[in-house]
């Protein structure tokens, strides 16, 4: 089977990807508040960086900036704009983990049933309840690790930076997205050396 991806791969993602959008928009629109214990942390750091343009507290600052972005793009509303840019970041976990799974496997039974497991998993549901850094910091950590294992595959300098890139962006969202990252990129390297 070709290491490429074909029409079909790219119907199944877009397909697995859609579903999963619709289902955490119905999921995190049901309610007017943005769930979890952390909510109000989310709404008052990108309130802080729409008032000073920097957050009120220390932290990795990539998710915040992200959802002030949504929330201006919004017209204002910061609570759509973190609730978008949660479900955005559940359903950018699809492609790259469909990928990683269907370069691996080389078939497209694996990568379909992988990609929806994951997508509605009642893990990646917490995260987008309470952990919303750490869901941000996954989608970047799974683009990190599909590139890598392109890069190893295809000896390909140019992805293996676009990888890095990546990796880079997790540790700008959560330092434990980061850590696991960089922990999954070492093992990665060292069982396919």
């Amino acid at each position: 089977m070709s290491e490429r991806l074909d029409r079909l791969d790219l119907v199944l993602i877009f397909t697995i990807s859609s579903l999963t959008l619709a289902f955490y928009l119905w999921f995190l629109m049901r309610e007017p508040l943005v769930y979890g214990i952390d909510g109000p942390y989310y709404l008052i750091q990108v309130r802080a960086i729409e008032r000073t343009g920097r957050l009120k507290y220390g932290d990795p600052p990539l998710a915040f900036y992200v959802f002030y972005a949504l929330s201006v793009l919004l017209g204002g509303n910061r609570t759509l704009g973190v609730k978008l840019g949660t479900a955005l970041s559940a359903t950018l976990l699809v492609p790259p983990a469909y990928c990683l799974l269907r370069f691996e496997f080389r078939r497209r039974e694996a990568p379909a049933v992988g990609a929806l497991a994951m997508a509605f998993s009642p893990h990646l549901l917490r995260l987008s309840c309470d952990f919303l850094k750490n869901l941000m910091g996954t989608t970047l950590l799974m683009a990190s690790l599909c590139l890598f294992a392109l890069s190893a595959r295809e000896r390909s300098v140019k992805l293996a930076l676009t990888s890095s890139v990546f990796l880079s962006l997790s540790g700008l969202t959560h330092s434990l997205a980061f850590a696991i990252a960089l922990g999954l990129t070492v093992l990665y390297g060292t069982v396919k050396a």
